[in-house]
């Protein structure tokens, strides 16, 4: 018999959140104070989702090993001050985590996005109070996805086994990390992902819109 749904990991930018723009402002003036092209809106939606220095490779190609470091703290400065409150909920997450949190599923985020920046950004979209618990980071376990550590470390600090747990989140990143923790996977597609490349790791559901995922229950 298959394990009961006790709890829920999402995955944030491309799947509770639509990030995209303040990323790609925030980008291209980096780009620009750099003297270097700015990147076009789908090369950095493509990068969304990988850990630090994949994802700075995939933005910067030739010129990460020389400007990386440089990139990123410019990159820093300006979307927290100026481009990082133009992330939005995409349609029906509200509705979505307030039917969840009210059946008294467990509810987390774990996403490779920087943790103070994933902390403000939950702050901002779901108040002080949001029932996520634990809002984990890359930097709060050893390592972020593929690995399994953050969606590991949510299932013991909720005390359940991780086969009672569900991951949700728009990237392959997401499946396998949920594949390697043992659980259970939504693939979101409305996000960030490909969607030929979710296919190929053949996830449990796929949810075409947010309350697509409170129907969903594992087979019993």
């Amino acid at each position: 018999m298959d394990a009961e749904i006790k709890g829920y990991i999402f995955d944030f930018d491309g799947t509770l959140a639509d990030s995209l723009p303040g990323i790609h402002a925030s980008w291209a003036i980096t780009f620009t104070r750099l003297g270097l092209t700015p990147p076009t809106y789908d090369a950095v939606r493509r990068a969304i989702g990988p850990t630090r220095d994949e994802y700075l490779r995939m933005l910067l190609g030739d010129n990460a090993p020389r400007f990386q470091e440089e990139a990123l703290k410019i990159f820093k400065e300006v979307y927290k001050k100026d481009t990082i409150f133009q992330t939005v909920l995409y349609d029906g997450i509200k509705e979505l985590i307030s039917e969840l949190n009210k059946r008294g599923m467990k509810l987390a985020i774990a996403s490779n996005k920087p943790h103070k920046q994933l902390l403000t950004l939950t702050d901002y979209l779901f108040g002080k109070d949001s029932p996520f618990d634990p809002v984990l980071g890359p930097e709060t376990v050893a390592k972020g996805k593929p690995e399994p550590d953050m969606f590991l470390a949510c299932a013991e600090a909720w005390k359940i086994a991780p086969s009672n747990v569900v991951v949700v989140g728009d990237t392959p990143l997401d499946m396998e990390a949920g594949k390697r923790a043992g659980m259970r996977r939504i693939a979101v597609r409305w996000g960030y992902g490909d969607n030929d490349a979710l296919d190929r790791c053949f996830p449990d559901f796929n949810a075409l819109k947010a309350s697509d995922v409170s129907i969903w229950n594992a087979p019993r």
